[in-house]
């Protein structure tokens, strides 16, 4: 951790995301550019400074709360199974995937090279399936 105390605005930063847990929120609401306010909330989370504090701080509300990571794990399985509203059962799952690191982080490439795709089928394919689908032999013999 750096000598630098932290600054007003990265407190209120703070502040915010304890409250919202939503980074460009939390920018905005510290006072940062509506524009600029995506890349600051995540550069704050990147400052050794910021997160130190916010680590701290959330360490606080967790023991104050008596909360522990599986009791979270525990709630969020409980409504992943039976929350009345599918939307709800879906978050649950979604954010039990993500603390469980079963989602990847940051750009996932979806791009499938569809030739691949095409051969990998072809390749299982009978002479008599690719000919129909050739159109060279329908399977109703001569005609």
């Amino acid at each position: 951790m750096s000598d630098r105390p932290l600054t007003e605005r990265q407190r209120r930063f703070i502040d915010a995301y304890i409250e919202t847990g939503n980074a460009t929120k939390s920018a905005i609401m510290a006072g940062y550019s509506l524009h600029t306010a995506k890349q600051q909330g995540s550069l704050q989370l990147t400052k050794v400074d910021v997160a130190a504090e916010l680590a701290a701080r959330q360490s606080v509300l967790a023991q104050r709360h008596a909360i522990t990571i599986d009791d979270i794990v525990a709630r969020l399985d409980e409504a992943g199974r039976t929350a009345p509203r599918m939307g709800d059962r879906i978050r649950a799952n979604q954010l039990l995937g993500d603390h469980l690191g079963m989602f990847p982080r940051g750009e996932v490439n979806v791009n499938i090279d569809a030739r691949q795709q095409v051969l990998a089928s072809l390749a299982g394919m009978t002479d008599e399936q690719l000919l129909r689908l050739a159109g060279g032999d329908d399977g109703d013999g001569p005609g």
